[in-house]
C-alpha cells in the first residue's frame, strides 16, 4: 500500500528497484498533469497518480492494469540524451489523448500491454535471502559508547 494517510482508502501502488546495493525503491507513478509514467521517490510521486495497480482477472492474470483497465501507449519523443525515443504513456479517459492525440501534440503512438512476471519460489527466495543479508547490520570491534558530561 502506498504510504499516505491522505488518501482513503489506501491504494496499491507500484514500486520498481533502482538499486540493489544498497537495495532502494522508488514509486512508478503516473504524471497527472502529461499522463506519462514515470518513477520517483514519495516527495516526487505524491502529487500524482499513484494507482491502484492491479492485473487483469482473465486466466493466467499476466495484463498490468492502472486504475483497472490496460491503457499503456508507447509515444514517440524527441531523441532523449539517454538516446531513448519512445516514453510510456497511459490514455487515461481512453479518448486517444484528447482525440489525435492533442494532449501529447499529435506525436506516434502504438497501444501495448504491461505483463507481469511471476518469479519461481526458489528465485524469489533466494533474492530474498540475498537482500535480507545486504539489509543486516555488520559489528566489529569493540562498540562501546562513553558519555563525559563534565
Amino acid at each position: 500500500m502506498y504510504p499516505d494517510d491522505e488518501r482513503n482508502p489506501p491504494e496499491r501502488g507500484l514500486v520498481s528497484t533502482i538499486s540493489n546495493d544498497p537495495p532502494m525503491l522508488n514509486w512508478i507513478y503516473l504524471d497527472k498533469e502529461t499522463h506519462e509514467l514515470k518513477y520517483g521517490n514519495r516527495s516526487q510521486s505524491i502529487q500524482n497518480v499513484i494507482g491502484p495497480w492491479d492485473w487483469t482477472a482473465d486466466e493466467d492474470g499476466a495484463g498490468v492494469t492502472l486504475e483497472e483497465w490496460e491503457g499503456f501507449v508507447a509515444v514517440e519523443e524527441k531523441e532523449m540524451p539517454d538516446g531513448l525515443k519512445w516514453a510510456l504513456y497511459y490514455d487515461r479517459w481512453d479518448d486517444d489523448f484528447g482525440g489525435g492525440g492533442k494532449k501529447i501534440g499529435g506525436r506516434k503512438r502504438v497501444e501495448l500491454s504491461l505483463e507481469r512476471r511471476v518469479l519461481p519460489d526458489e528465485v524469489r527466495r533466494m533474492q530474498e535471502e540475498a537482500a535480507e543479508k545486504k539489509m543486516q547490520v555488520k559489528q566489529s570491534g569493540d562498540m562501546k559508547t562513553t558519555l563525559n558530561l563534565r
